[in-house]
């Protein structure tokens, strides 16, 4: 009986990256893109209970920023999700304020060759 079992799960797994794996591309950025948004709430909710001081980390649709000191810059590259079928080599960055995260710097459709 458990070796049925583990057979279905192997087979599951195994048709499961078969099909990941053959994704329309648009349908691929999406998944990645909604990959890199769980890892970032994992990261926020990592980080959510150290100092009360600096910039917080966030997920910004398309970007995760990490967590911050007030004055410091994060550079973060252009997501992939911009640029599918070319190397962007762009960044954006912002600096964290004592009043909170400054904007994105430069704008995405500027850095990231958005047409």
């Amino acid at each position: 009986m458990f070796c049925l079992h583990i057979r279905g799960v192997l087979l599951t797994l195994s048709l499961t990256a078969t099909a990941l794996s053959r994704l329309h591309p648009e349908c691929e950025m999406l998944f990645q893109l909604e990959q890199e948004e769980r890892s970032c709430l994992r990261l926020i909710e990592e980080q959510s209970n150290g100092s009360a001081e600096g910039c917080r980390p966030f997920w910004e649709a398309v970007v995760c920023w990490p967590r911050a000191d007030v004055g410091e810059t994060v550079h973060r590259p252009c997501p992939a999700f911009f640029s599918p079928f070319k190397n962007s080599t762009g960044s954006v960055s912002r600096n964290c304020t004592s009043a909170g995260w400054s904007r994105t710097s430069p704008p995405y459709h500027i850095a990231c060759s958005v047409d």
